[in-house]
């Protein structure tokens, strides 16, 4: 054996013990990455699921609003009147402010509130231009749906014109 063989013997195992230490590296680094994505996706299939009951609520509040005859408002069972009883700041409402939609039969809640607002004068339905204009009542809605394991709900405003 040659003097320059024993030199190299002990610097391939170097080598190798570094590629092996690289490779591991590499490979906690994209386990961290995939769980860090299955986290987010779970955030976002949350996120949808809260959207989704929101959605269900606001469209629940339209067709009571579209209803024939609409109870008072008087700062209970969901309905508030902008001077006799102004309604709870969206974000400081509970869910006791609020009228559950029972007919949502997705995985999260659905709750809404509805506020009347001033009356405003407006154009009738017709297009006819020799009609008056009438007086519409106006109606704000704010929809809260959130999705089960979720802290974060989901709010939806819309105004209503009857």
């Amino acid at each position: 054996m040659t003097r320059t063989n024993l030199h190299q013997r002990g610097v391939v195992l170097i080598v190798v013990l570094l590629f092996l230490l690289a490779l591991s590296l590499l490979a906690v680094s994209t386990t961290r990455s995939i769980s860090d994505e299955e986290r987010l996706a779970g955030y976002s299939r949350q996120d949808y699921q809260a959207f989704e009951a929101a959605e269900a609520a606001l469209s629940a509040a339209e067709r009571y609003l579209g209803g024939a005859a609409l109870g008072k408002f008087e700062g209970k069972d969901g309905r508030y009147h902008y001077i006799n009883a102004p309604a709870p700041a969206a974000t400081q409402a509970t869910l006791t402010d609020m009228v559950a939609v029972t007919a949502y039969t997705g995985t999260g809640t659905a709750h809404y509130m509805i506020e009347e607002l001033a009356p405003t004068i407006g154009q009738p339905d017709s297009a006819a231009s020799d009609q008056p204009y009438t007086e519409r009542r106006v109606f704000r809605i704010t929809a809260r749906g959130s999705a089960p394991g979720s802290a974060a709900p989901v709010l939806l405003q819309a105004t209503f014109i009857r």
